[in-house]
């Protein structure tokens, strides 16, 4: 373990701003193909890749990390055909007052509906009227 530790050390003792970088970069133990697009992002030198790699190549954490699938394929916004075939809708408080806020995904028609007692049967025909 010791000789590990002294081997990722080498590979921080560069110059004073590099290691710190390479330091920040390498703390989370993002793995090398996450930290490589995270440094890309920031700053660039010859042989940042190199050792970025050679980092996580020596580091049992950021290894795990290295086939992990992605957390999810993303689905596409299906966006709506007509009026109020898709409602984004919210509760929100404003000053004691209770109000439901419904916004039609076609048009961006915004609707604003002052709440008395908080009942789901309420908010259900509130909604269904559309």
């Amino acid at each position: 373990m010791a000789g590990e530790e002294n081997k990722e050390a080498d590979m921080l003792s560069r110059l004073p701003m590099e290691s710190r970088v390479l330091a920040d970069l390498y703390e989370n133990h993002l793995g090398s193909y996450r930290m490589k697009a995270l440094a890309r992002s920031y700053i660039w030198w010859p042989s940042l890749d190199m050792t970025l790699e050679e980092l996580c190549k020596k580091c049992e954490i950021c290894e795990s990390q290295r086939n992990k699938p992605p957390a999810g394929i993303p689905h596409p916004w299906m966006y709506p055909t007509v009026s109020w075939e898709k409602v984004h809708a919210d509760f929100a408080e404003l000053e004691g007052q209770h109000y439901l806020i419904m916004i039609d995904a076609y048009s961006k028609w915004l609707e604003v509906h002052q709440m008395g007692q908080f009942q789901f049967s309420w908010h259900l025909k509130t909604i269904g009227d559309r």
